[in-house]
């Protein structure tokens, strides 16, 4: 029985699944865009991994995946049966055959990112515009080569056939390259989490998969016009044991036989992308089915996969909360919390003066606030500030019941895309620091309040620049054995895999810290640097692993944990979005001698990150409690984390 393959049929059902994988990313992408953390129902970031057509290792990338696997197999058999029948260009099939084959592996593992980092040196200061992004300038000389190369053997392809060759390969690499020209210089100016960005990202993988689809059936009608088409054919069981039944083979005729065509004219590729799939469900099983972004319940398995540092032990201290992301010990000794996707501030309380490391009641101070970010309160304990996403206000407190309505204080900063995070702490001269991030990834920002710390007197008045080029300082704490302010920088994306390092520096009146044009003190920036770029610019105490995404910071000035981590510096890694691999997910430890940085940074708390790459939470902030334990906020689980003596349990 010889069972053929329908090639318009096979295309019209890939072509279906894709369309439908391209409106679910849609979705699930603007959904959140338009909803934040809290859309569908909780599981907006869960939905992303999964099915968002610009990250890797999910189900659209699978489906990629098999179209290149399918595509190697089809170049495969032409190969084959060219050799069969004597006909030329045989090398140059089996080329194309390896080549999917590679892109396949490359789509699967992102092995192509593992190069970047040494390409965008080895390309230095040489300025290529739109062909600087990632892959765009090797693709092109790829591209340009192989068309040499394969002139002579598109020549060879009859009218129709080369057509539809071209035709594919123009949707693939308009997608593949063409796009990314666009692509690419908007996520460096604006990031990545933007509507426009997402559109791009949507149209340039729709072409990819539509080029793919496109090659799967032109390689089917060649088989079919040349070669008879595809079929499997079995023998009766009384011959399998003097013949071994083909896995595929031409069918005897153009048309193939007509009995059992509707029923099996999906057998070929159904075998095929079964034995296909079953090897890509093992690589990809973690990535499609492992569950995340759950909140943890109380006492483990969320707990238990976090490892603190010798004879420490973390418990949960508060779950439930809704996004919560920088923390302070107010005058009273309770922990107030900025929770961003309930636009509030809360306060948790830790007994009547018991001390005992166990909530015991969650009460709301302020809310219908506009994305609070982190809190701090005044010296003498009378306001609680807040900084939002345009405005940092102040409320009057008494106890733990705020008074009245927030006062906006600074009102007149700027609303932007971007990094939308407002930094707020008192400094020992009793003035309000206010830290903002830049409105892009990297550009010439024009409004001196962004990508800069200021300073302004407890009402908000007298705004004065304390230091610039600060692309994203987050976190800012201050040393009790010095005074001084420090900050945790973010640095730029979009240069690789190993830079720029995160850094955190040393506030100095005054000071520039290079951004745009020099990153860490020392990194001269390809699209806005020059020779001079870093000359006179403020050099960090600490640097760390690229796009690590450090945030908040404090420091230990308690015994409870133990006397050697006096003075030191606690850091929370919220962790990479675009690293291959991930990095940063866990709290480190900055030791410092005689108020310095020694250079050496130790892993706290880790955990978070998991060997499959998934994480259930990333820490956002770290604040000593008022009984000298640690307390973690995880914005992605909804938890606080306490760090305490292991005895102390």
């Amino acid at each position: 029985m010889t069972l053929s393959l329908d090639p318009t049929v096979f295309t019209r059902r890939l072509a279906l699944i894709a369309l439908v994988l391209v409106v679910v990313s849609s979705i699930v992408r603007f959904g959140v865009l338009l909803g934040g953390d809290g859309a569908f129902w909780g599981q907006g970031q869960w939905l992303t991994d999964r099915f968002y057509v610009d990250y890797e290792r999910n189900i659209p990338t699978f489906f990629a995946v098999v179209l290149l696997l399918l595509i190697a197999l089809l170049l495969a058999f032409i190969a084959t049966f060219a050799r069969k029948h004597r006909a030329p260009y045989i090398t140059q099939w089996r080329l194309l055959a390896v080549g999917f084959l590679l892109m396949a592996y490359d789509e699967a593992f992102s092995a192509h990112e593992m190069l970047s980092y040494p390409i965008q040196r080895w390309l230095g200061q040489v300025n290529l515009g739109v062909l600087y992004s990632a892959w765009v300038l090797p693709g092109v000389i790829l591209v340009i080569l192989l068309t040499l190369y394969y002139m002579d053997f598109l020549r060879s392809l009859e009218t129709k056939t080369r057509y539809r060759f071209l035709i594919a390969g123009a949707f693939y690499l308009l997608g593949a390259l063409g796009s990314e020209i666009i692509a690419g210089p908007h996520a460096e100016q604006y990031g990545v989490d933007t509507v426009i960005y997402s559109i791009m990202v949507t149209v340039e993988e729709s072409l990819e998969l539509t080029g793919l689809i496109l090659f799967i059936g032109v390689l089917l009608r060649y088989i079919h016009e040349y070669y008879g088409g595809l079929a499997l054919r079995f023998s009766a069981a009384s011959e399998a044991a003097s013949e071994v039944p083909p896995v595929a083979a031409p069918a005897p005729s153009p048309r193939g036989p007509s009995r059992g065509r509707g029923r099996g004219r999906f057998l070929l590729p159904g075998v095929t992308l079964l034995l296909l799939g079953a090897g890509l469900l093992f690589i990809f099983r973690n990535q499609l089915f492992n569950l995340v972004g759950v909140s943890p319940p109380r006492g483990a398995p969320g707990i238990a996969v976090l490892q603190p540092a010798n004879g420490l032990v973390v418990t949960v201290f508060a779950e439930g909360l809704d996004v919560p992301r920088f923390m302070t010990v107010g005058p009273n000794g309770h922990l107030y919390v900025a929770e961003r996707g309930a636009n509030r501030v809360v306060v948790l309380i830790d007994g009547a003066g018991d001390e005992d490391g166990m909530l015991n009641a969650v009460h709301p101070v302020v809310d219908n606030l506009d994305r609070p970010s982190s809190l701090t309160f005044s010296p003498d304990g009378q306001y609680l500030y807040i900084g939002e996403v345009s405005r940092v206000s102040r409320v009057k407190m008494a106890g733990i019941v705020a008074i009245g309505e927030p006062e906006p204080i600074v009102t007149d900063l700027p609303e932007r895309r971007g990094h939308t995070t407002t930094t707020v702490a008192f400094g020992t001269d009793g003035w309000l620091y206010v830290s903002r991030g830049s409105s892009c990834n990297v550009c010439d920002e024009e409004d001196p309040r962004l990508a800069a710390i200021w300073r302004y007197r407890a009402d908000g008045s007298g705004g004065e620049l304390v230091m610039r080029g600060l692309r994203n300082a987050v976190g800012l704490a201050v040393q009790p054995s010095t005074g001084e302010m420090w900050a945790s920088n973010n640095g730029r994306d979009m240069l690789g895999n190993h830079i720029p390092p995160e850094t955190v520096y040393r506030l100095q009146a005054g000071a520039d810290a290079g951004w745009p044009r020099c990153h860490a003190g020392t990194i001269i920036d390809p699209d806005f640097g020059s020779m001079e770029a870093c000359q006179g610019v403020a050099v960090p105490e600490v640097t760390m692993t690229a796009h690590s995404a450090p945030l908040g910071m404090t420091f230990y000035d308690h015994t409870l944990l133990g006397a050697e981590y006096s003075g030191d510096l606690f850091l929370a890694l919220h962790g990479s979005w675009n690293r291959v691999p991930p990095t940063g997910y866990k709290v480190v430890r900055i030791v410092m001698n005689e108020g310095k940085a020694t250079g050496e940074v130790t892993d706290f708390v880790t955990g978070w990150l998991q060997r499959d790459g998934n994480s259930p939470g990333r820490p956002a902030d770290v604040v000593v409690a008022a009984d000298g334990a640690l307390l973690i906020s995880d914005d992605k689980a909804g938890i606080i984390y306490r760090v305490s003596p292991y005895e102390e349990q």
